[in-house]
This record gives C-alpha cells, structure tokens and sequence, in this order.
C-alpha cells in the first residue's frame, strides 16, 4: 500500500539504506539528497513515499542500449526524523 505523502513511514537512515541495497545510488546536494536507480519496482516504491521525479516520471534513457534510469528527489520523502539535516548526513558517501 502507497504511503501517504504526507505520513511519514520511515527515518532518513532507513530510506538511504533501502535505495542502496536495492542498487540506487545516493547523491547529496545542498540540504538534501536524490537517489539515481535503474530499478522500475525501486523507482515505484519511492515515488508512492513521496519522491518526485527530478527528470520524468517515466524515467530516462541512460545511453544507447535502452537502459533505464530515475532520477528522484529524496528530500520530497516526509520522513520520521526531526532533524532537517538529518537525510543529507545520512546520505553521506
């Protein structure tokens, strides 16, 4: 079942951790951080927590060979922690 947007279901350590067992990469940029995956059920299940699309929805090609690839914004994700800066430290490399 697909989060509320605006119900927070997990902290900021948890999501990042998912993303990158699930094989999407983690980026931090200014106060937040967006996650590169080329996993449509990933893709999936972080925009039915909130992530929005940086590119399209419907994802990009990343080169020639037809792969597939999402570039979502993490920090759209209401997440458990009180702490603003909590998802950017958790992204850290």
């Amino acid at each position: 079942m697909p989060a509320s947007e605006d119900k927070a279901r997990l902290r900021a350590v948890e999501l990042v951790e998912h993303v990158r067992e699930h094989g999407g990469r983690v980026h931090r940029y200014g106060g937040g951080a967006f996650a590169i995956v080329s996993d449509q059920s990933l893709a999936k299940w972080l925009t039915d927590h909130g992530a929005k699309a940086n590119v399209s929805e419907l994802g990009y090609l990343r080169a020639s060979d037809g792969s597939r690839e999402w570039d979502l914004n993490l920090s759209t994700i209401p997440l458990l922690d009180e702490e603003p800066e909590a998802l950017w430290e958790a992204a850290a490399p």
